[in-house]
């Protein structure tokens, strides 16, 4: 029986992918799978694990629902999201950051539509233990990089993930604000390439504190 609702759960998950965007959700699609998985196993066989998984659930998100999103995750009580339009590409649609709640955008960049090429600049890196990728957007002297990365950060040299936006004016640090919810990013070489966005100078924006 835990076979057969493990298979039906997968099957579910790689469905609804497919009839999404593709292959574009590939990795949010097997956070998904992941996460089904585990709870499925913990209430078919509650013998094989110690205790309760607790999971972090993601955040809701400021996208509509014809947009897809990029980046997406909660910082506190507020939501960071970063958005583009199903028409998004090098020479058409738009890419925007957004922050605030569901119900109060507090801060929209850019404040018009450019494509993404002209909205924000962004990297891959690779990084010892792993790698990560960011996305930079501007606002006068003040930038708001969303990113997410995994890398040997632990104190002894252990995998550890992070994610959430770094702010900066006139290059100098403002705040490292964290995500306190699982982060959902397509930020990646693919996506970079699909957009047109600048792969930008990696020595923008470091993933150390």
């Amino acid at each position: 029986m835990r076979k057969l609702a493990l298979k039906a759960a997968l099957s579910s998950v790689i469905a609804n992918a497919w009839d999404g965007f593709g292959h574009m959700m590939v990795v949010s699609i097997a956070w998904r799978a992941v996460r089904l998985i585990l709870r499925s196993m913990a209430a078919a066989a509650p013998m094989f694990i110690a205790a309760p998984i607790v999971l972090a659930q993601p955040a809701s998100s400021l996208c509509s629902t014809n947009e897809l999103v990029v980046f997406n995750c909660r910082i506190g009580q507020k939501i960071v999201s970063v958005c583009n339009s199903p028409d998004a590409g090098p020479s058409g649609g738009y890419l925007q950051y957004r922050f605030g709640s569901v119900s109060s955008l507090e801060l929209t960049l850019p404040e018009g539509r450019p494509i993404p090429p002209r909205s924000a600049q962004g990297a891959t890196e690779t990084l010892s233990g792993g790698g990560g990728a960011w996305l930079s957007f501007s606002n006068g002297l003040t930038t708001y990089t969303v990113y997410t990365g995994i890398g040997k950060w632990g104190p002894r040299g252990e995998i550890r993930e992070k994610s959430g936006i770094f702010i900066a004016r006139g290059g100098k640090k403002i705040a490292r604000l964290n995500c306190n919810s699982e982060p959902t990013s397509l930020l990646g070489p693919d996506w970079f390439d699909k957009m047109g966005v600048t792969h930008g100078d990696k020595d923008f924006f470091e993933f150390s504190d």
